[in-house]
């Protein structure tokens, strides 16, 4: 795990704490689901967010991010530095994500 991704992992567990509903699941990754439904994950390499396809379009469009493996409508994101923007991007992802969980 680079130090962007420890980082950011680091900050992501620290807003899934103030925000509502979340379940994580540990694995080789970690998974964070809202009412039963994934919306997030985290492992050594990087992270995937189900933002949904018109945020995913806009993603793509980013530095170190690329389509989801699991679908339309994720992306993800594979910082390979750490910087303000990387750090957004990824909180923004992730608020968004959890918001399109709850159905």
């Amino acid at each position: 795990m680079n130090d962007a991704v420890q980082a950011i992992t680091e900050e992501l567990n620290d807003l899934a704490e103030s925000l509502e509903g979340i379940e994580r699941m540990a694995g080789p990754s970690t998974g964070f689901s809202r009412a039963g439904r994934l919306f997030a994950t985290a492992d050594a390499g990087g992270f995937e967010f189900l933002v949904g396809d018109l945020i995913a379009g806009a993603a793509l469009r980013t530095p170190d991010v690329t389509p989801g493996s699991r679908g339309s409508g994720w992306v993800r994101f594979a910082p390979s530095e750490l910087d303000q923007p990387a750090l957004d991007r990824a909180l923004s992802w992730f608020e968004a994500a959890w918001r399109r969980a709850e159905g």
